[in-house]
């Protein structure tokens, strides 16, 4: 008896040392993050935003995004898997792709797409397809390649898993999942952990953000960027482990998460150089919180969550304009009935200065700019005879 005691005792004090490593690691990284001058000088309390309803010809399932390429706009329903195409008057021009293993067609629901070598990259969980620009000549790869003995390999990895290392623990994001190419055509892919969980610590300290993904070897081939400190704490609310990158100036990237009130600026490798922003005026941040050490969960709400606390959702930035917006959702004074129901804002920023806290429509989110308008996601009106669907569009005067 003794014996085990002592045994364990000396697990406890590795496994001890390990997370305290990582933690390190993870704070190390924003350690010298140089915050920049960011002044408050509201100029923008109002936006007009116009919406152009497309001609849509077929029933959606009400869960898509929308693309801008050239003069065309593509719907992707990612439930059905189906793709239409219209003209940025609205105007319906064809539908593609759809569920099944023929040459147009996907086996499974669709994550994100971004543009690739002429055509499309289109995600699932573990699939990956390479489509010309109409959506023919498909290509498909798996997200890494573990090579002919696959069910050893896997055995293998769970056994001894390693987050910082391990390719193959990831996936693409598929609650708020991002794709795009980088200036030197590489694919950045947001990526989420399956080992460990968002309900631990250590998903936290160890998990990469985003990766290169390489379609011709069929591998992610590098892991970036780290959760910044205000999750390193015992205390979580892991409903809001989301983030979002965009690209900036220079080859760097600006990177945000739900629960924290900075935007950092990354260089290429998503290393953390400097931050500014200013909190959205959040209605509800009563987070509901668990100790992710002991990952007491039993009774944690995530949809709950969701539709009722304030937190940050996507970034975008236009260099045209020099201009950074980031919606975020304020949560609610009472409880909702769902989550249509929790107020959308954003905030803009002329460079680092916050001019403009406004508020959008549910589902807000900046697709592109085009001179003179930005375009936006999204109008969902899903009807028992027809569903309406459309952009939202707006210029910003300055």
């Amino acid at each position: 008896m003794i014996a085990m005691q002592k045994i364990l005792i000396v697990l406890i004090i590795i496994c001890g040392a390990c997370t305290t490593k990582t933690r390190q690691i993870a704070l190390e990284l924003y350690a010298d993050v140089d915050p920049l001058e960011c002044n408050r000088e509201i100029s923008i309390s109002n936006l007009y935003i116009d919406t152009l309803i497309v001609n849509n010809l077929f029933s959606l399932s009400g869960d898509g995004f929308w693309k801008l390429k050239g003069d065309s706009l593509y719907h992707f329903d990612q439930v059905l898997a189906v793709v239409d195409v219209y003209d940025k008057t609205g105007k319906f021009h064809r539908r593609s792709l759809g569920i099944g293993r023929g040459p147009g067609e996907v086996m499974e629901e669709i994550g994100t797409v971004c543009a690739y070598q002429g055509g499309w990259l289109l995600t699932e969980v573990y699939n990956i397809y390479h489509f010309n620009s109409v959506f023919n000549d498909k290509q498909m790869k798996f997200l890494f390649h573990f090579g002919e003995d696959m069910e050893q390999k896997k055995q293998d990895l769970y056994k001894n898993p390693d987050p910082t290392k391990d390719v193959e623990l990831y996936v693409p994001d598929y609650t708020t999942p991002q794709m795009l190419l980088d200036a030197n055509q590489n694919v950045l892919m947001k990526i989420s952990c399956e080992y460990p969980d968002f309900m631990q610590q250590h998903y936290y300290q160890s998990s990469a953000l985003v990766a290169h993904y390489d379609f011709e070897k069929g591998s992610i081939t590098k892991m970036m960027g780290r959760y910044p400190p205000c999750y390193q704490l015992d205390e979580g609310a892991p409903a809001f482990s989301n983030h979002y990158f965009a690209p900036y100036k220079e080859d760097q990237y600006l990177l945000t998460f739900g629960l924290d009130s900075l935007i950092y600026i990354c260089d290429d490798q998503f290393r953390p150089l400097e931050s500014f922003g200013w909190p959205g005026d959040m209605i509800n941040t009563d987070y509901a919180t668990i100790n992710l050490q002991q990952e007491q969960v039993e009774n944690y709400d995530l949809d709950e969550e969701w539709i009722n606390r304030g937190y940050y959702t996507s970034v975008y930035y236009c260099a045209a304009q020099d201009v950074t917006f980031r919606i975020y959702k304020t949560g609610l004074d009472s409880e909702a009935k769902g989550e249509s129901d929790n107020p959308s804002r954003m905030q803009i920023y002329q460079g680092t200065n916050l001019i403009g806290d406004v508020v959008v429509p549910h589902r807000f989110e900046i697709i592109d700019y085009q001179t003179p308008y930005f375009y936006a996601e999204g109008y969902y009106e899903m009807g028992e005879e027809t569903d309406q669907i459309g952009v939202y569009t707006f210029k910003l005067e300055l």
